[in-house]
């Protein structure tokens, strides 16, 4: 009994440590339900996604020395491409390789006297008596304690990491190149495996007797998209999570495209977004918490996600205070009936005189005077004459008539009048199409502008990941869906299938309707304003949405 209770115990403790180190993770660690650090950019073995150049790479480092071929040389194209981290993968593992025992001299800050590496190489593999001044006595004591591993097998590595440093220090790499000729029995004592970034390859070209004697080699370059997507993947997996519902499609081709697929800017980007995320008290990281962390990393942006992480405390405190809506899973005010991301009714068994906000579209509790969404005074529009009254007011106070605020609003109305505003305004002119529907009612057309402007939208559909439509084509947005008609070819998306719209990330940026059963998605890409096409995508978003509601 005393045992078991001793057990029992044992298992309190351990579970109350580890509640502390859970409770130590920042907020927005904890928020996307992570359990550590995915994006650290310290270099961790443990961490590294193995991507197929970096398998080859690490086969050939350990075919270089268990062949005993002398040396290998590891060239990143960039910095930030891994090779530090591999290096440490390869120190970590060579030794099952080996099949013996493993002596490594590592070195990271190669800018020493010619005394001084050779010093520190003797240091690491066991020389304890030596006079950095008399470069004779390193090299003897380093050649007999070389000789005395070797007869008890024991291979001996020296790995050089940043040998960019050395590209312009020719008597340095004339004096590895020397160490590289210690022989005993017909074996090197010594292999070596110097890394570095492109400087290093032009320098030691120009050696030939240097470059000769590394054999192996291999060039490191960026990630591909499809790396990039496991990359973040992998990372997330090991720290508990699900990159599938952290990350969007258009997310993380949108740090690809900052990043050009550089693992450490990879990393730092994608860091950013779950911080910027949490503030934003987002469902997924998408296009506008991607935007907003590369403007930070460009230029500098705001600076509210970066006081969120620094007040972990008062985050902590307020999330309880939150709820989760069962819609969009974002965490929200508590009472709030309405959802201010997605306009989700939240407890359905209560059907309020909700306040539209004429700002930002958001529906508020009944009462209230200021939006909950965007902190603006909220006000009522008039059906019959248009005017703005205070929400108390139950006659206008331009017209008189009697303001009805039982009645939801019309999401039709509200799509026209969400398009007839700011740049879209000019588009609103819909009467050479108008006789072309029966049923529909056109809003908006994007055709082509002016005589001197030629240029229509151009759509791609893909189903199932394959293009099986691309065309030029007038879009026409109606309150039933979208139509592109063009000469050859024309598409159809109706609001009822439609599951979001969204903005890619590049140079020209494309709306993308995602369907919601069909494995299909439709790219437009209009010849309209970045402002113009942000607000498109929020009216048609907000558009599917109600309209999904009242369907169910």
């Amino acid at each position: 009994m005393e045992e078991l209770q001793g057990q029992e115990e044992q298992g309190l403790e351990k579970s109350e440590s580890e509640e502390k180190k859970t409770k130590k993770l920042p907020a927005y660690l904890r928020y996307w339900g992570l359990k550590k650090y995915p994006f650290a950019l310290a270099p961790d073995p443990s961490m590294i996604y193995m991507s197929k150049q970096h398998q080859e790479c690490l086969v050939r480092l350990k075919f270089a020395v268990v062949s005993g071929k002398g040396g290998a040389l590891l060239i990143s194209e960039n910095a930030g491409d891994g090779k530090t981290t591999l290096l440490n993968k390869f120190m970590q593992t060579i030794e099952e390789d080996v099949g013996s025992d493993v002596r490594i001299a590592f070195l990271d800050h190669p800018t020493l006297s010619v005394n001084e590496m050779l010093g520190e190489i003797a240091r690491q593999f066991g020389v304890d008596e030596f006079d950095t001044s008399d470069k004779i006595s390193i090299l003897n004591n380093m050649r007999e304690k070389l000789t005395e591993l070797n007869e008890n097998d024991v291979k001996c590595i020296v790995v050089i990491d940043e040998g960019q440093m050395l590209a312009h220090n020719p008597e340095m790499l004339q004096e590895l190149r020397i160490l590289m000729n210690l022989v005993y029995k017909g074996n090197f004592l010594l292999s070596f495996i110097l890394s570095g970034q492109k400087p290093l390859e032009p320098a030691i070209r120009n050696m030939p007797e240097f470059w000769q004697r590394l054999p192996v080699r291999f060039f490191l370059r960026n990630l591909d998209f499809a790396d990039t997507k496991r990359l973040v993947a992998h990372r997330i997996q090991l720290c508990g999570g699900d990159s599938s519902k952290i990350f969007s499609e258009t997310a993380l081709k949108g740090i690809y495209n900052f990043s050009e697929g550089c693992p450490r800017v990879i990393l730092s980007i994608s860091d950013l977004t779950l911080v910027i995320g949490h503030s934003m008290y987002s469902k997924k990281i998408d296009f506008a918490e991607v935007s907003e962390a590369c403007g930070d990393m460009n230029k500098g942006g705001e600076s509210y996600h970066y006081f969120n992480y620094l007040n972990d405390d008062r985050l902590d405190a307020s999330e309880v205070k939150k709820q989760k809506c069962p819609f969009c899973e974002s965490l929200i005010d508590d009472g709030l009936i309405y959802c201010p991301n997605c306009n989700f009714l939240i407890d359905k068994k209560v059907t309020p005189s909700a306040i539209q906000c004429i700002h930002c579209g958001v529906l508020n509790k009944p009462g209230s005077t200021l939006c909950s969404f965007c902190g603006k005074i909220l006000m009522v529009e008039c059906p019959f004459c248009g005017a703005h009254n205070p929400p108390a007011r139950k006659q206008c106070g331009a017209c008189g008539y009697a303001l009805n605020t039982q009645a939801g609003p019309n999401p039709a109305d509200e799509l026209k009048r969400m398009l007839n505003s700011g740049e879209l305004a000019g588009y609103m002119n819909v009467s050479k199409v108008r006789d072309m529907f029966a049923k529909e009612e056109p809003l908006l057309l994007v055709s082509v502008q002016s005589r001197w402007l030629r240029k229509l939208p151009r759509i791609r559909v893909f189903r199932n990941g394959r293009q099986v439509k691309r065309f030029s084509a007038a879009v026409i947005v109606t309150n039933q869906g979208i139509s592109m008609v063009g000469n050859r070819n024309t598409h159809y998306v109706p609001y009822f299938h439609a599951e979001r719209v969204e903005r890619t990330v590049g140079n020209r940026s494309m709306l993308m309707i995602s369907l919601r059963e069909a494995q299909e998605n439709v790219l437009i890409e209009l010849p309209i304003g970045e402002a113009a096409k942000s607000q498109l995508t929020m009216a048609l978003n907000r558009y599917i949405t109600s309209i999904q509601e009242d369907k169910e």
